[in-house]
């Protein structure tokens, strides 16, 4: 039985935010959705292996033991802390696109992804009444890739889909994350997988439909990021300052030395970018990644501190910056983005660009539960 709704405005942002766990509730009872997401922890000894690494203090030991680590069986897994991160990350990056495209676009040839075909991705099975529900509002699906040569077309694991609601009246942004394990039908037939495979297998444009199917939603646009772009855009954008703890110390320039590889800043020469004790630091944009990434000392509420404290500075040097900085910016970090955002949406949430703020952020689905498949 469904339950009542509240009419008007309200019933629209209740119905069409992608954080309210009402309709994620329904839309698991959908005869095409099954969720399969990996355990949330590790077997104690792999836990304490990995722990032993991070706690080593010298840049010479950290160099040595974590070359010893990428050689393990085990290097294929993702850990949650990464998942983490990449949701972080991908929020910054979003509204930094929001943000400074729209001041960019006219003076550069920027071009969306034209070969993107939303007749593929169109949901045709949403109600009349759902579709008035969602007018007023724009749905992006963000896309994080993980790929070895930076490419972020077909071919690259997407390890974070956000699904980015943005309400053109008031500015609000609420994000759901799609976590990457998440077992779905692929859109392709009847094929379940997780849902990360849809990118690799038939790019953004796959992995749109996806969403679109198993969730009951009718988005038409995307961005995709790599990692490089992160680390850039913090960078460039003046870095962050933040209060570094002993206790945050401890695990950091280990954390610096994996990003920096992954990233590919400073790959040849991690140890550039150690930090040398704790308290007051500016950060770049390596260093300002491996503080979101920090888990080990402390409990996940304190690491979602962490990451709101990175993203608020950035979002707020983002507002600030000026022209040629965010041309800067833009010009850097395009390369590394495809999407196919339409210029003119852009343009017009550009004009208000103080007005938008990030008011939510969960993952999906919200009950992980695990499950052997095959």
């Amino acid at each position: 039985m469904q339950e009542d709704r509240p009419t008007g405005r309200e019933q629209g942002k209740e119905d069409l935010s992608f954080l309210d766990k009402k309709l994620s509730q329904e839309g698991k009872r959908e005869k095409n959705v099954d969720f399969y997401t990996l355990p949330k922890e590790r077997n104690e000894e792999k836990r304490k292996s990995s722990l032993d690494i991070l706690q080593v203090n010298s840049p010479d030991q950290i160099e040595e033991e974590l070359e010893e680590y990428y050689d393990e069986k085990n290097k294929k897994k993702k850990s949650l802390w990464k998942k983490v991160l990449l949701i972080s990350v991908i929020e910054i990056l979003t509204l930094i696109l929001i943000f400074c495209t729209g001041y960019v676009v006219r003076y550069m040839n920027i071009k969306p992804d034209v070969q993107f075909n939303t007749k593929n991705v169109k949901n045709d099975n949403i109600d009349v009444k759902k579709q008035e529900q969602m007018q007023g509002y724009w749905t992006i699906a963000v896309f994080g890739v993980d790929s070895r040569d930076g490419g972020v077309g077909r071919g690259a694991n997407a390890d974070v889909q956000i699904i980015v609601c943005i309400d053109r009246g008031t500015g609000e942004v609420k994000l759901a994350s799609v976590f990457r394990d998440t077992y779905l039908n692929l859109a392709a037939g009847s094929r379940f997988a997780k849902i990360n495979e849809a990118y690799a297998d038939g790019g953004p444009e796959q992995a749109v439909a996806a969403l679109n199917k198993n969730l009951d939603l009718d988005i038409e646009h995307y961005a995709t990021f790599n990692w490089r772009a992160v680390a850039d855009v913090i960078t460039m954008l003046g870095g962050v300052d933040i209060d570094i703890t002993q206790k945050e110390f401890r695990y950091m320039n280990a954390y610096i030395h994996e990003t920096s590889i992954e990233s590919k800043v400073n790959e040849k020469n991690p140890a550039a970018e150690y930090i040398k004790g704790p308290g007051m630091q500016h950060l770049d944009g390596v260093q300002a990644v491996a503080y979101a990434r920090l888990r080990y000392m402390d409990d996940d509420f304190t690491r979602t501190k962490r990451q709101r404290e990175v993203i608020s500075q950035v979002l707020a040097n983002a507002k600030k910056a000026d022209l040629a900085t965010l041309t800067n910016v833009i010009d850097t970090v395009l390369p590394q983005i495809a999407f196919n955002v339409d210029v003119g949406d852009i343009l017009e949430l550009a004009k208000g660009v103080n007005r938008y703020n990030i008011v939510g952020s969960e993952g999906f689905p919200y009950d992980l539960t695990t499950q052997m498949m095959g």
